[in-house]
């Protein structure tokens, strides 16, 4: 299966079960892996390994594929940017989309080009431009400042827990771009500040994917993993009124932001 990330010496294992439950597939797995690592790697693994719902993972990661060794993780601030006097925060929030950021601390060292780079590479995820601001020891300074009132930064100041040496980024547009900019935004900042460990390996769970998303060129709700995939129960009700909110019963396996692993109860 040559897919973009496998390679053709990959091992595939398939299983197939009857009468099971997520947490009994996923104990399974656990176990084997904590095995395998053990013997091969000599190392010993913490399980139960964490769980996000999908909804929790791209919140919080922007990505369904979480990296879990670091943080930098994504806020959210569009009640707080919708009362500011920032243009394109407040269009964004009209708009029916929303204000994220990423807050990266001790990062108001990054050099003017380092940020000019930054606001690129958010490009290439469909921003239209990136706002930052640097919480100097002499105040905020940003292009955006000035539009930031004394309220306003003390609301944000307070939710996103700023300390002086900070560097917050903004992205404003609809979720789809923010959760893509920011979710890759985080990976590179701490690829290029070397935040984290080639040793350390962080496997995380991520379930209660949506059953269905929209296709815009055909015009209907498709499967997102495949069309025998069995909803959660409590969610039947919403297939004929909701089927964007159903949930299923998928979950995938996720090593330091690399999907190695999923499968779904079936109907």
């Amino acid at each position: 299966d040559l897919r973009a990330d496998r390679q053709p010496e990959f091992t595939q294992i398939d299983l197939e079960m009857s009468f099971i439950t997520e947490a009994m597939i996923q104990d399974l797995i656990e176990g084997w892996v904590v095995a395998l690592f053990r013997d091969l790697m000599q190392r010993e693994l913490n399980v139960p390994f964490p769980r996000l719902t999908y909804r929790e993972a791209m919140d919080r990661y922007g990505t369904d594929r979480p990296d879990i060794r670091f943080g930098l993780e994504l806020v959210d601030i569009t009640d707080i940017a919708a009362a500011s006097d920032v243009q394109v925060f407040r269009q964004a929030v009209e708009r029916g989309g929303m204000v994220k950021t990423v807050c990266l601390p001790e990062g108001a060292r990054l050099s003017r080009k380092d940020l000019d780079d930054l606001v690129e590479f958010a490009k290439i995820f469909g921003a239209k431009g990136m706002a930052w601001v640097k919480i100097n020891p002499d105040g905020w300074q940003s292009p955006i400042a000035k539009f930031l009132s004394e309220g306003v930064r003390e609301q944000l100041s307070a939710r996103l827990q700023l300390q002086t040496g900070d560097i917050v980024f903004f992205v404003a547009d609809q979720e789809k771009i923010v959760h893509d900019v920011l979710g890759n935004l985080r990976v590179r900042l701490a690829q290029q500040l070397s935040l984290v460990d080639g040793n350390d390996f962080r496997f995380v769970w991520v379930t209660h994917f949506p059953l269905l998303e929209w296709d815009p060129e055909e015009k209907r709700y498709a499967a997102m993993h495949h069309p025998f995939t069995a909803p959660v129960e409590e969610d039947v009700s919403l297939l004929a009124n909701a089927p964007e909110q159903v949930r299923s019963r998928a979950y995938d396996l996720v090593l330091n932001g690399i999907e190695i692993g999923g499968g779904s109860i079936r109907i």
